[in-house]
């Protein structure tokens, strides 16, 4: 490891520094070494630290490595080192029963530190479910408190609301005592109306009822005499026909005279004929007029027999009308009259 120095670092210098910090738990670097030194370039303890970090294995293999210095005489190298494995080997030795004693406690120790660790898990459970079961206990007791209190104050509501309508119902019999003498007064007043407008809706009943009975026979006698007017245009109709069919047979008479004097006069047929065209055209007229005779009679007929009908409804809707509401009086009239109840005493 002989190397001349250079600018006064030797490789011993740096390896030394090397073995310092790496002794101190720290990785030697240039910076490291330099400052461990306290002088030096980068460039002069590069190689030499790049020297030591390829023979660290072997030197490691052989701890005298780290303490033999290079000009030390062999046979004392080698006692020491023989010394040294000595020294390494009793430590070692020492070290391993050492170890197996404490290795033997350390297991002890882990054993009662695992039971102690699992009484302590247990203990915790079982602390944590008495916590739970006491905040349990804790909220259901707030619940059933928060609960009783409410009740209580509904309760307290309750009986302030009962004690108002204590006073509210005493007010109101109170009330009801000042008016019923008033109420009295106002039903015997309103019963005398009633009586009053009973007997004027009984006047007027009599009244309506004698006047619908009158406008009846009205409608009775003209619906006679309309029934006696188409009789009599039936007849008159009647007696036409009769005289338009003596007329007929007296025409047919003078038809067949004229056709036996035809032959001696040319002039009485032509006078007989002029005298058919009229008959004929009398006759037509005659028919004409029967017609609108039967169609006239006929419509005043019915409509006679309508206004008839119609007025023998109306008359039964107005009788239905009267009795209904002549029964309602009297019910009315005839119903006890409901007298207040007597307010609850105090």
């Amino acid at each position: 490891m002989g190397t001349p120095t250079t600018r006064g670092i030797t490789e011993t210098d740096v390896w030394k520094a090397a073995d310092a910090l790496l002794l101190e738990g720290s990785r030697p670097t240039i910076e490291r070494v330099r400052a461990k030194i306290g002088r030096g370039s980068p460039n002069t303890v590069s190689p030499y630290l790049e020297t030591w970090f390829r023979l660290l294995g072997a030197r490691i293999a052989d701890p005298m490595a780290f303490s033999a210095p290079p000009d030390i005489p062999d046979s004392i190298a080698e006692a020491a080192r023989h010394f040294w494995q000595a020294a390494l080997a009793a430590a070692r030795a020492e070290g391993a029963a050492a170890l197996d004693g404490n290795r033997a406690e350390f297991v002890a120790a882990s054993r009662k530190l695992d039971a102690e660790r699992a009484q302590l898990q247990t203990d915790r459970e079982r602390i944590n479910a008495q916590l739970q079961a006491r905040e349990e206990a804790s909220q259901l007791l707030r619940a059933h408190l928060s609960e009783s209190q409410a009740r209580v104050e509904s309760l307290l509501a309750e009986l302030a609301a009962r004690d108002r309508a204590i006073v509210d119902l005493r007010s109101h019999a109170a009330q009801l005592v000042a008016d019923r003498g008033a109420l009295q007064q106002q039903l015997d007043a309103e019963r005398a109306v009633f009586e009053t407008r009973r007997k004027e809706l009984e006047a007027r009943e009599a009244a309506h009822t004698e006047r619908w009975a009158s406008e009846v026979d009205r409608a009775r006698e003209a619906a006679k005499v309309m029934k006696t007017q188409i009789t009599q245009s039936e007849k008159d109709y009647t007696d036409r026909l009769a005289q338009m069919a003596e007329s007929l047979d007296a025409s047919e008479r003078e038809h067949r005279r004229v056709a036996d004097l035809r032959a001696r006069s040319e002039a009485a047929v032509e006078r007989l004929q002029e005298a058919n065209t009229r008959d004929a055209k009398v006759l037509a007229d005659l028919q004409a007029k029967t017609r609108e005779l039967e169609s006239t009679y006929g419509a005043q007929y019915e409509r006679v027999q309508t206004q008839l009908s119609d007025s023998l409804a109306q008359l039964a809707v107005k009788d239905r009308e009267h009795g209904e509401l002549l029964r309602a009086l009297v019910a009315k009239a005839s119903r006890p009259v409901r007298r207040p109840r007597n307010p609850p005493s105090n």
